[in-house]
């Protein structure tokens, strides 16, 4: 028995370790990153591509927003993709009265495509300028400064600009847990690209060249992926000389979460089905960070049942949940996001049965549908 609790201890010790080395060195670099914009004589023109299936509703309440940006060239495209509902009359009432909207309705279903990405593609052959910033229908800018803080540090040298794109508040748990969720996400993305390693971006803020798009042969390399138009592109055509950051806080695009844990989980199948798909290094990466979370609490479990190295398994477990609170709370302080810190004692726990339950399952199942 003694052995074997050693072994608990000193799992527990590299386990935690390991995670602090991730939330205190490599996550820190996400706090401290300032953007550089570049200095220009005139604003770079850009198409605003936005994809909607049955999404009359949400075009009703969040296209407007996108129309009234503050900023002098820019174009808005929605492409309809087989809605059924009333989207095409909405965009039609709003075009007349924002002259920048462009409507493109999809009527044929294109068997080599799934997921969103015939759609997304039809946006992008009908956009005419060269810098594509992509958001979802669903989705809301912070500010009418939104484009202009997206384009304030695109230049010739890069190809694709990352931005963040959190979700609303509106209380309980399920919304506690898809908002750390996206937080936990942007930490793993934005520092992986900060250390010239990026893998991906997220759809509903998200800038890149349309020549880098049909360059890199647009989503052919994964179009049996229902997901993936925007972190399996991203995973393969952006490099650590190309790609840049755009964490300001009026660069912000809110999204509205799922409401209920089957609408959830149905968007976290598609979601989730692309990891696989990752470059090796990042799986490496993104996998020791979430082993060892796992392995941190299951180790944490097992000391304190056992009453062994309980002063140590204490002391590991409030400074590395300390440094997290510190980190998530200055994060949400970068971004002016609602901080319910006290959510991530509860959900850091948590999330490791989230991998442990969820995760495989997810990834093994096929969907042929974005909505």
């Amino acid at each position: 028995m003694p052995y074997f609790l050693q072994f608990l201890l000193i799992g527990f010790i590299i386990s935690t370790v390991i995670q602090l080395i991730y939330w205190g060195i490599i996550f820190r670099k996400v706090i401290t990153h300032h953007p550089l914009r570049v200095k220009r004589s005139s604003s770079l023109p850009v198409s605003v591509i936005i994809c909607a299936k049955n999404e009359a509703a949400n075009l009703r309440k969040y296209l407007p927003p996108i129309l009234s940006q503050d900023y002098p060239d820019y174009e808005v495209i929605v492409v309809n993709d087989h809605s059924t509902d009333d989207s095409l009359v909405v965009l039609s009432e709003i075009q007349k009265q924002h002259a920048r909207l462009r409507i493109i309705d999809l009527s044929e279903k294109d068997a080599g495509y799934v997921g969103k990405k015939k759609a997304l593609s039809a946006g992008i052959a009908e956009a005419t300028h060269d810098w594509l910033l992509l958001t979802d229908a669903d989705c809301q800018p912070v500010s009418n400064q939104w484009i202009s803080e997206m384009m304030a540090t695109a230049d010739h040298q890069k190809d694709i600009g990352l931005g963040y794109s959190p979700y609303f508040y509106y209380g309980g748990l399920l919304n506690a847990f898809v908002r750390y969720e996206t937080l936990l996400t942007a930490f793993q993305y934005i520092s992986m690209a900060l250390i010239k390693q990026p893998y991906m971006g997220v759809g509903r803020n998200l800038l890149y060249r349309k020549d880098l798009f049909y360059q890199a042969g647009g989503f052919e390399s994964h179009l049996e992926v229902a997901s993936g138009d925007d972190d399996l592109f991203i995973s393969e055509v952006a490099t650590g000389n190309n790609t840049f950051i755009v964490d300001t806080p009026d660069a912000v695009v809110y999204s509205a979460p799922k409401k209920t844990w089957s609408s959830w989980l149905a968007q976290k199948q598609r979601h989730l089905s692309t990891g696989k798909h990752y470059r090796p290094k990042i799986q490496i990466l993104l996998g020791i960070f979430s082993i060892t979370h796992f392995f941190y609490v299951f180790f944490l479990v097992l000391l304190l049942i056992f009453n062994f190295g309980t002063v140590v398994a204490i002391v590991g477990s409030v400074l590395r949940i300390l440094i997290i609170v510190l980190m998530c709370t200055s994060f949400r302080k970068k971004f002016r996001e609602v901080n319910d810190w006290y959510w991530i004692p509860i959900l850091d726990f948590l999330y490791p049965f989230y991998y442990m339950a969820l995760t495989p399952y997810l990834i093994s199942t096929k969907t042929k549908s974005w909505k």
